[in-house]
């Protein structure tokens, strides 16, 4: 017999064994599920498992916290409904907020396209069916009114629960056209909102 085949014989029957040990010891440490099901495993937009139990259904955040303010601060949530592709005009933000941050002008607030532009790139996270929720939420429903990094810059920030805020951060000095814009939007959680407010 060829000393070749020999090696090649004693070679695979290591191997085999080898295998066999491994797969012993999986079997005993841990506990195989059968079959993996896709549905019960929620992905992100970018295809990343969403985390365990943590699904959000801001449809019905979203009329819940309409359902409980006053008519008019109900139509202007209605109205924000933005377009991604252009520049969005929303309505003015309330009078009780103007005078609270000492604002002379009942400006309407503006979403420009490269701010949604940069959002999509830096915020994955949030999909656009809802976005509407989130600004109209935090701009006109707002739980803390806070003052953001740069001068003149606020964020409006709304307890939507399971552990999450919606927050728009606004520029409300440079506003020499006419409009208070919208600078970034995103999620936050609950820790992270009360380390922002404590800087």
């Amino acid at each position: 017999m060829n000393k070749d085949l020999v090696k090649i014989e004693v070679s695979k029957d290591l191997l085999l064994y080898g295998l066999r040990y491994v797969i012993k010891i999986l079997d005993n440490n841990i506990k195989l599920s059968n079959e993996f099901k896709e549905s019960e495993h929620k992905r992100d937009k970018v295809g990343r498992f969403a985390e365990k139990g943590k699904s959000d259904n801001y449809k019905e955040i979203f009329e819940r916290i309409k359902s409980e303010v006053d008519p008019e601060v109900r139509a202007k949530m209605e109205k924000v409904n933005i377009d991604f592709e252009k520049d969005n005009i929303l309505p003015e933000l309330n009078k009780e907020d103007l005078e609270e941050l000492e604002l002379k002008k009942d400006y309407p607030v503006r979403l420009k396209k490269n701010i949604i532009a940069r959002q999509d790139l830096e915020h994955t996270e949030i999909k656009k069916e809802d976005v509407n929720m989130l600004l109209a939420t935090a701009l006109y429903n707002p739980d803390i009114k806070a003052e953001g990094k740069g001068e003149g810059y606020i964020h409006f920030v709304k307890k939507l629960g399971n552990n999450k805020n919606s927050l728009v951060l606004l520029d409300i000095k440079e506003n020499y056209d006419g409009f208070y814009d919208i600078v970034h939007y995103f999620f936050i959680r609950e820790k992270s909102k009360k380390q922002m407010l404590k800087k």
